[in-house]
């Protein structure tokens, strides 16, 4: 089946982007402000850059690129089932995570997480709310943070990575469904 097409911002809530405040003490509120001004030149610079550093790996599943710098890319325009089953991560891409922090996460890792979508300029969207959520996520196979894909089930409470789910087992549809294996006979749309 071809892969369906990821939520827009009609149909998708708006991402969080709250910023704290800075502190009432202007001496801590200047320390908070260098920082910010500090993550703020990383990112530029690591965006000019266009390309990860050669140890840089996805914040959410924790595996380098897969891609080569000349070597193309995912489509942004769907979730690219056939590629997320038969093993393809994408390239990496730089995700402003916080105020404070600046990470790299793989096209398809984002693209999976449900409350990622498309803009109105088919852009990726809260990815950096995905990253933040899966900072505090473990993944039922192999036990690491960043896990971001959560099985359909209403009562089940399992979690993978994107090649995690893969591995393990879990039905992933075009339409970003992920079912583990223990609830893939209860009906639920199989890739």
């Amino acid at each position: 089946a071809a892969p369906a097409a990821l939520p827009t911002a009609a149909h998708h809530p708006q991402s969080s982007s709250y910023v704290h405040p800075l502190p009432a003490d202007p001496a801590k509120a200047a320390k908070v402000e260098a920082r910010r001004a500090a993550v703020d030149a990383d990112y530029v610079r690591r965006a000019a850059a266009r390309a990860p550093p050669h140890d840089a790996a996805c914040t959410m599943c924790g595996r380098p690129s897969d891609v080569a710098p000349d070597g193309g890319s995912i489509e942004a325009s769907h979730r690219g089932a056939e590629r997320a089953m038969g093993g393809a991560l994408g390239p990496l891409i730089l995700v402003r995570a916080s105020a404070i922090s600046v990470v790299w996460c793989h096209e398809q890792c984002a693209a999976w997480s449900p409350e990622v979508f498309l803009d109105d300029g088919g852009r990726f969207a809260a990815v950096e709310d995905a990253c933040r959520r899966g900072r505090m996520i473990k993944c039922r196979a192999c036990g690491a943070k960043g896990a971001t894909l959560g099985c359909i089930s209403r009562t089940c409470r399992l979690s993978y990575h994107l090649p995690c789910a893969r591995a393990a087992g879990c039905a992933l549809s075009a339409d970003g469904v992920v079912v583990c294996p223990a609830h893939a006979g209860e009906g639920a749309p199989r890739a």
